[in-house]
């Protein structure tokens, strides 16, 4: 299966203070564009850009991955269980 994933960078101020939750309407956008069918893979900014140059590539990959089989498996789910 073929998916396009989007990758969307928010700056710090879109966080929950000490997590890696988005909050308001940084994740209504992140829910209104999943329910559209598109993964989001959100990027803080900040920890972003303090990571060295060769992990950045890993993490995005990794983090690409986490969100490709959570979405496959909801997508199923959702097959298997229509409301």
């Amino acid at each position: 299966m073929l998916f396009r994933v989007l990758v969307k960078v928010f700056h710090k101020e879109a966080y929950s203070n000490n997590t890696n939750r988005l909050r308001g309407i940084p994740a209504l956008e992140q829910k209104i564009i999943e329910k559209l069918g598109h993964p989001v893979v959100a990027i803080d900014a900040e920890r972003w850009t303090e990571l060295p140059d060769y992990e950045k590539i890993p993490v995005l990959m990794h983090r690409i991955r986490e969100k490709i089989e959570k979405f496959q498996w909801n997508q199923s789910s959702s097959d298997v269980f229509p409301l």
